[in-house]
């Protein structure tokens, strides 16, 4: 079985989220799963999207995580030792999002929305804000390909995967 995950801001638009919705509906149909954190927004409405239970691994703030999902997100986040104990839950959350429960299961790709997305000169982006970001920054650490769709050409690149997911046998 294939996995994505799909993330994003609590203040993705309405518009956006539909269209994330679709695409979580059509990676059903496929027999993907979607990992996601349940969070109102871009989870949401993936989350919506997936009907079957068994193709959706939905990770919320009380998930059990391993010592080695904090030690991860605290390699990736820049002021680590100054968030409270949920905020470092929450970061070490995205990474079992990302990475599975045993930090060694990634996702394919993921699909995500976030404003002030930050690229490096090979328009590979780098960052965004808050913890998609966070997200974004691990998942890149670890070669999983996240598509912003607040970036046409992110848009783009995720609608060719998508076709070819639609002409691939799963």
């Amino acid at each position: 079985m294939y996995t994505y995950a799909g993330i994003g801001s609590r203040k993705t638009p309405l518009a956006v989220q539909k269209e994330m919705t679709k695409a979580a509906e059509f990676l059903q149909r496929h027999n993907w799963i979607l990992r996601s954190g349940g969070a109102q927004g871009a989870d949401t409405a993936f989350e919506k999207g997936v009907s079957a239970d068994w193709l959706k691994q939905i990770y919320r703030p009380t998930h059990v995580l391993t010592p080695q999902h904090y030690e991860i997100a605290a390699a990736h986040h820049p002021v680590w030792g100054q968030l409270v104990p949920y905020v470092k839950q929450l970061h070490a959350r995205n990474v079992a999002i990302l990475l599975g429960d045993d930090c060694k299961s990634p996702v394919s790709f993921g699909i995500c929305w976030a404003p002030n997305p930050i690229y490096d000169t090979k328009h590979i982006q780098k960052s965004c804000a808050g913890g998609t970001g966070q997200g974004v920054r691990v998942a890149y650490s670890h070669n999983i390909r996240v598509y912003n769709v607040i970036d046409p050409h992110d848009t783009y690149e995720l609608k060719e995967r998508l076709q070819q997911i639609k002409y691939t046998k799963t």
